[in-house]
């Protein structure tokens, strides 16, 4: 298993012309000389999704790539947005507690109940933010400092390794690793943590903070009882903190293996995880951009802390919408949720079998266990790796889709300079589908790809 480690971007390094910022220059993505390190450590171009929601819309594609969910809205969301917005309590449109909105913050502890094992103090346990990201990113810049290091597992969401790179950390990676079993339709499952692994990469003393995405994206895999009980015991053992992304919690499919068994609900670990959830995700409306940690109060008193100097405070009016969502979930229409998973977990295996019959394009199929995406991986192709075969997709084929490398290699969120290539062994190769998408739209791609001969 191949790992390194990450010497993150200084002012010294800046100061003596690393060439991040002359390859900017170069590109027609050029930052001011005058800008910070933190800048120059991202790369100038900006994020995947927006390199291919650019391309997708140049080229008119079907977007597949993106993780927005393209159905209806249900009536209740709407409603809950319009009741707060048209209330008449004036104060709906002035600031509300930073920390978050009371009743937000009630309506989430009762939503939460005991999945924590204990009962959460609306007041103490919570910090509302500007989605999941802002959540993650300021909870990175309010505990970790340049020179700590930090453990990734590979595949990860974009934002980990760009946050700790910001904050001067030194990145870890460890891998998670598909088993090689042959060819056609494996389930996520087959992902696996090699815990021995990931031990050999934590240094005592140093190691600040290990990233666990549960249900992971790009995959889909939900970690096992085991993964999440040895990830504990070395937490507890070396004294490291967890920051665990659990925003696809509400979407773990009826037949995944796993149940989801949330970090900080194992013994000793409440002390030590800060959680993250999404109302986008929760309720699928990506659009609202809501986030928000759970954690103890020194934890989340650290965070505010950031938080209140960063955005302050949250639209209230947004959040007294949420808020009535979470009532209206647990009193007029308890089966949401349960409704929710059904059809993402139809359009997961209407995907599923519409890349199963591209067999000439994709050797192996995954079928996640949660979440809006799957992952397929390629057969052979005379392109350069599996960023160019989207390309080629988009432009030629009208279907857009995201290359798995972004989320195993830096080459979208960050520079690396110690690691400008490496990854999971065959990462290169991997293709990224969202299924929270009309059916008829993924069918459509489904003939698309049949038609499709591969380069």
């Amino acid at each position: 298993m191949m790992m390194r480690s990450w010497r993150a971007v200084t002012p010294s390094d800046v100061r003596r012309g690393l060439q991040v910022t002359q390859s900017a220059k170069m590109s027609n993505h050029a930052i001011s000389d005058k800008s910070s390190y933190r800048p120059r450590v991202l790369n100038p171009a900006g994020t995947v999704f927006t390199t291919f929601t650019a391309l997708a819309n140049e080229h008119k594609a079907l977007n597949l790539g993106q993780g927005f969910p393209s159905l209806p809205t249900p009536q209740f969301i709407k409603n809950e947005v319009s009741k707060a917005a048209q209330s008449d309590n004036a104060l709906m449109y002035q600031y509300t507690r930073s920390q978050g909105h009371p009743k937000l913050v009630q309506k989430l502890s009762e939503f939460y109940g005991e999945q924590f094992g204990r009962k959460l103090d609306p007041m103490d346990n919570f910090v509302i933010t500007n989605g999941a990201s802002q959540a993650i990113n300021t909870a990175v810049q309010a505990f970790v400092e340049p020179g700590d290091e930090v453990i990734l597992m590979r595949p990860y969401f974009d934002i980990y390794p760009a946050s700790c790179a910001i904050a001067g950390a030194k990145i870890k990676y460890v891998n998670l690793l598909p088993a090689d079993s042959g060819k056609g339709l494996l389930s996520t499952n087959e992902w696996h943590l090699d815990l021995a692994e990931l031990e050999k990469v934590i240094t005592p003393g140093k190691t600040k903070m290990l990233m666990l995405n549960n249900p992971n994206n790009p995959v889909g895999k939900v970690f096992t009882r085991a993964e999440l009980e040895g990830i504990a015991a070395l937490a507890i053992k070396h004294d490291f903190m967890v920051f665990s992304d659990e925003v696809y919690d509400q979407i773990v499919y009826s037949d995944s293996p796993e149940k989801l068994i949330r970090m900080a609900s194992l013994p000793g670990m409440w002390e030590r995880t800060v959680t993250f959830g999404s109302a986008g995700k929760t309720f699928q409306i990506t659009g609202i951009k809501l986030g928000w940690c759970v954690a103890p109060k020194e934890l989340i008193r650290t965070i505010w802390l950031v938080h209140q100097y960063d955005t302050f405070v949250l639209p209230t009016v947004t959040q007294e919408a949420v808020a009535g969502m979470l009532e209206h979930t647990t009193t007029a229409y308890p089966q949401f949720f349960e409704e929710t998973r059904k059809t993402f977990q139809h359009l997961r295996d209407v995907l599923v079998r519409e890349l199963e019959t591209a067999p000439h394009l994709f050797k192996r199929v995954y079928k996640p266990d949660a979440g809006y995406f799957i992952t397929s991986e390629l057969t052979e192709t005379s392109l350069e790796d599996d960023d160019a075969w989207s390309r080629w997709l988009t432009k030629t084929h009208g279907v857009a889709t995201i290359p798995c490398s972004a989320f195993i290699q830096p080459k979208y969120s960050f520079r690396d300079p110690d690691d400008p290539n490496e990854g999971v062994p065959g990462g290169r190769w991997f293709i990224r589908w969202a299924c929270c998408k009309p059916e008829d739209m993924i069918l459509e791609v489904g003939r698309r790809l049949r038609e499709a001969k591969q380069v």
